[in-house]
């Protein structure tokens, strides 16, 4: 059986990390601020690249997070029962499987605005921790940070028990990146890199597209920033 982590492509993960976002490759800076106007010394960075021809919009979040431990953010999105308290956007969200400790099957359904149907989505997830896996970041030729830090990789997968619906509209989960970097300088602070690109299918006029992509880190960032606290104490 194919390991789950060969599913994923680990070096366009680290290519993508490393490109700078700018105009000439495509990228159009959608927002460039403070994460929330209650957290002063965090920021965040939004990008977004539109395909010519196509309504799938690639989004790309930097953030800095003064006073989030990068561990704790990393356990807010793998962990489902974690998420399902504070994440606003899946309506469900269901473990189809786990193979093993690093990877995991899912199930989501997303609500859209009014007219629009709702999407689901049956993703495969592959995450690790840089020290705990440390065996496994070598092997995969991983990012050699002597700081401590986290990924998330998720994509699209079929499975036939979970077959595509009239409704809701199945979309597609062309690839989403997360990176959580503790800063070396403060352990109770971190860097956040993600990168998105979503095929919500259907008929959805472009405009729409950019725009829900667009605010979705807000969305995000918001509910973590809210619920952070409520879940580890300030």
């Amino acid at each position: 059986m194919q390991s789950s982590q060969s599913k994923f492509d680990v070096n366009n993960f680290k290519d993508l990390f490393d490109e700078v976002p700018t105009d000439a490759n495509g990228w159009v800076l959608d927002y460039d601020g403070v994460a929330r106007k209650d957290h002063p010394e965090s920021s965040m960075k939004v990008f977004k690249k539109l395909m010519e021809g196509e309504s799938v919009v690639t989004v790309r979040c930097e953030c800095y997070f003064k006073g989030l431990k990068a561990g704790n953010l990393f356990k807010m999105l793998q962990d489902i029962p974690t998420r399902l308290t504070w994440d606003p956007l899946p309506k469900i969200l269901t473990l189809i499987e786990k193979p093993n400790a690093n990877s995991d099957v899912i199930y989501q359904e997303v609500p859209l605005p009014f007219p629009m149907s709702d999407r689901d989505f049956v993703q495969e997830r592959f995450y690790l921790d840089s020290k705990k896996d440390a065996g496994l970041v070598k092997e995969l030729g991983l990012f050699n940070f002597t700081h401590q830090y986290y990924i998330l990789m998720v994509k699209s997968v079929e499975r036939s028990e979970y077959p595509a619906k009239d409704k809701p509209v199945r979309g597609e989960t062309k690839m989403t990146y997360w990176l959580l970097q503790e800063d070396p300088n403060d352990k109770d602070s971190m860097r956040l890199f993600v990168l998105m690109c979503q095929d919500l299918k259907g008929m959805i006029p472009t405009m729409l597209v950019n725009k829900l992509a667009g605010s979705a880190p807000h969305k995000v960032i918001g509910a973590v920033l809210d619920n952070y606290p409520k879940i580890f104490g300030k």
